[in-house]
């Protein structure tokens, strides 16, 4: 549908302005053909209103996909009847259950649209970007109501940036790291959170089409906290994931080795003893141990190294 003002000449029946269709939204007036001109449904509707009649519009034409055995006429009949069913509970006309006639559309169906649609509006407010035009003239306004989805979700995969430290080795872990979804660059309104399991895969969040910002919230074991502030956009009807690796913390250490007299505690042997000659084995274990706890086999061993004085 274009923008602006428009003026259309309407017939009484299923009736349509440039392909899209329209329905009569005053049931108090009669119908009169003739010239209408069309302005922003916002201008004599409230917001919920609006929503309201748009969400009933569009569940009929999701219901419809999946309801081969409806007419397009006994498709239109539902469509008008939810709109003045919607608005009746909105303005007090008091014909909340307006139907058609039980000959045309049995009284099941009926039912089942009707319900279906209340349930739909009520599990999806806030979820589409609707709107509408109304038409104006002699007679019944006419109106014409739009329905977009404008959600997606937004989700994480974290990976390690070095699996020469971490794979394998328990005192790393990319489970349980968790991330705050937040809707401006400065993190100050938060709108989800997502948490990593042990595959690195976070959780879905439902979230506004558009740009999003993504912040690390907590570590996983192992791991520094990256408080990079990263933006990811997100798609209406779509998933999109943000790809993140996270840096594993390790430990320099520089060990000084020093061979002693055991009896004296000096490096110089006693006697025809020497000191020089003496190998080790280093054995690496992923945990942290005492002597006493520190089990059988370590995780690999470095080869002998030969001291020598």
């Amino acid at each position: 549908m274009n923008d602006g003002t428009i003026k259309s000449i309407f017939n009484e029946g299923h009736m349509k302005v440039e392909g899209e269709t329209a329905y009569c939204v005053d049931i108090n007036n009669g119908f009169k053909n003739g010239y209408k001109t069309r302005h922003d449904a916002s201008a004599s509707m409230s917001a919920a209103q609006i929503e309201d009649v748009a969400l009933s519009l569009e569940y009929m034409k999701q219901y419809v996909g999946s309801h081969s055995n409806l007419s397009t006429n006994q498709a239109y009949l539902l469509e008008q009847c939810l709109v003045w069913q919607r608005l009746s509970e909105h303005l007090g006309w008091q014909c909340d259950n307006v139907r058609v006639v039980y000959s045309e559309i049995s009284q099941d169906i009926q039912n089942e649209v009707y319900d279906g649609a209340k349930s739909f509006v009520k599990a999806n407010k806030g979820r589409y970007k609707c709107g509408g035009y109304i038409y104006t003239g002699e007679g019944q306004d006419i109106g014409q109501f739009w329905a977009e989805l404008n959600v997606g979700n937004a989700k994480v995969k974290k990976t390690t940036a070095n699996e020469s430290v971490t794979n394998g080795n328990a005192m790393y872990s990319i489970a349980g790291a968790t991330f705050g979804i937040f809707s401006d660059q400065n993190c100050s309104n938060q709108i989800g959170t997502l948490t990593t399991n042990e595959n690195g895969d976070t959780n879905e969040v439902e979230v506004t089409a558009g740009t999003v910002y993504i912040k690390e919230l907590s570590a996983p074991k192992g791991y520094k906290l990256d408080t990079t502030v990263r933006s990811l956009k997100v798609e209406a009807g779509k998933t999109v994931t943000l790809n993140v690796s996270d840096v594993p913390k390790v430990t320099e250490t520089l060990v000084d080795l020093f061979k002693i007299d055991m009896e004296t505690g000096k490096a110089t042997a006693q006697g025809n003893a020497a000191l020089a000659g003496a190998e080790f084995t280093w054995h690496y274990y992923d945990g942290l141990y005492t002597k006493d706890s520190l089990i059988l086999n370590p995780l690999y061993t470095i080869p002998k190294n030969r001291l020598d004085f």
